[in-house]
């Protein structure tokens, strides 16, 4: 069994981590420095050396790329998997490239010590759906560990987190435009918070105004997330920063033992707004569900702990 000590999130100029991807992944990285790990953001392969009790994060985010431009990366991870056959290697969302250049060709993928993860769809659709069938064989390896959507915050934290709810807005939403009819028209009858990213607000602003100034989170997704069974992340992070969280993707109240309030259409919406607002009983009863849910299984503390365990058990 390894115990792990340090974890690198690649983010070099060829293989870059970018956009929301850079966002949820450095939740994710940091989460584990709340367990001791030391966390770095590796910008280069010049200036760190193979160890057994070290691991390496790499996104798929360079492949589209890198094939367009008819880069030959598949050379450089040999030469990476020889530099660092000690070290374990954490590849996300990498069902394409394991497939379409190892798999598929037959070609041994190079590398000594991996495991598999990327965002924790619950419901994925195959064939003519979403995904192609070899997703189904990515996830159901050995070395795979699902990686669920959760808060960036230490449970040990959340009760002095939460007393700087402030209640100042009904609803609160930032992100990309999901919903937007929705949310604008709601933004006509409710005093709500609404940021539709570019641009992206400061991460303590985001968390101040769009979770812990809100009332009421609303937690909507994309058309093709819900259909494969894939709460937004801002889901999560409502239910934990306090707020009562509307959601238009009816696989979040599973992913959150109940806690999310799905929502079927507008008018839904709006009866459940106006529910929560004028019910302060109800919400209450929400946020202590909320409260205890982000405690126990919420949090990327918790995600990173699964991680640790299940690096450690494989090496």
């Amino acid at each position: 069994m390894t115990k792990i000590n340090k974890i690198y999130m690649i983010n070099t100029p060829l293989f870059q981590t970018k956009g929301t991807h850079h966002f949820m992944t450095t939740k994710f990285v940091g989460s584990f420095q709340m367990h001791g790990l030391e966390v770095t953001e590796l910008l280069d392969f010049d200036h760190v050396d193979d160890a057994d009790d070290q691991v390496f994060l790499l996104c798929d985010n360079f492949y589209d790329q890198l094939n367009a431009a008819g880069y030959d990366w598949v050379k450089e991870f040999d030469e990476l998997a020889e530099r660092f056959p000690k070290t374990v290697w954490i590849f996300w969302t990498f069902h394409n490239v394991l497939y379409r250049h190892y798999w598929k060709p037959q070609k041994l993928f190079p590398f000594k010590k991996v495991a598999f993860t990327g965002e924790y769809y619950r419901s994925p659709q195959y064939g003519e759906g979403y995904f192609p069938e070899y997703y189904s064989t990515y996830i159901g390896q050995s070395e795979h560990i699902d990686l669920p959507f959760a808060a960036g915050v230490h449970p040990d934290e959340l009760e002095e987190v939460l007393e700087e709810r402030t209640d100042k807005y009904d609803c609160g939403f930032c992100g990309c435009q999901y919903k937007p009819e929705w949310t604008n028209k709601l933004a006509e009858r409710y005093n709500c918070f609404v940021h539709y990213w570019p641009p992206f607000l400061e991460e303590e602003e985001r968390i101040q105004k769009a979770f812990l100034d809100s009332k009421i989170c609303l937690g909507f997704n994309s058309d093709d997330n819900i259909k494969n069974g894939l709460p937004t992340e801002r889901t999560f992070e409502g239910i934990a920063y306090g707020c009562v969280v509307l959601t238009d993707c009816m696989m979040a109240e599973e992913a959150t033992d109940g806690v999310a309030v799905y929502v079927k259409d507008y008018d839904d919406l709006v009866r459940k707004v106006d529910f929560y607002l004028n019910n302060e009983s109800a919400r209450k009863k929400k946020q202590k569900e909320g409260y205890e849910y982000a405690l126990n299984k919420g949090t990327y503390y918790t995600v990173a702990k699964n991680f640790i365990n299940s690096i450690e058990k494989l090496y």
